[in-house]
């Protein structure tokens, strides 16, 4: 299952880069690519990768950690999606993408992770990386050109 999971992950982000690389060089089909690539990502491999990494984690009280994860990543990446290609309802995806890491997966993850002290505070910090990353990302697509 591990190798289809990375095999989903690293084919649709393939499938970004070309279409970006594209996009870049004027190329025909470019907004195809980048559109299936992301797509692929959001709608495939972010449940998968997902449920996997929940029905590996020996802690079941983490469920909403996940689920709260994946929503995060799931509406920015759709947000991504929307302001590349064009499409109407980017801004509204995007305003409420830019918080929603910070409203919404900040406060159960803090809770699960000071009533769990099994965490680490490497974990810790990589999810504030990630969630800053996040942050900035949709802030700029976010920007109106």
């Amino acid at each position: 299952m591990k190798n289809l999971i990375y095999f989903i992950g690293i084919g649709s982000l393939n499938l970004f880069l070309l279409g970006a690389i594209s996009k870049m060089l004027l190329l025909p089909g470019a907004g195809i690519l980048i559109t299936l690539g992301l797509g692929i990502f959001a709608v495939v491999f972010l449940p998968i990768a997902t449920w996997d990494a929940y029905q590996g984690h020996n802690d079941k009280t983490q469920f909403w950690v996940y689920i709260t994860g994946f929503i995060c990543a799931f509406v920015c990446i759709i947000g991504a999606i929307f302001k590349i290609q064009h499409f109407q309802g980017s801004q509204i995806l995007l305003t409420i993408g830019i918080p929603l890491p910070f409203v919404v997966y900040l406060p159960v993850f803090l809770y699960n992770n000071l009533r769990s002290k099994t965490q680490s505070n490497n974990n810790f910090l990589g999810i504030m990386f990630l969630m800053t990353f996040i942050a900035i990302f949709t802030a700029f697509l976010s920007i109106k050109a």
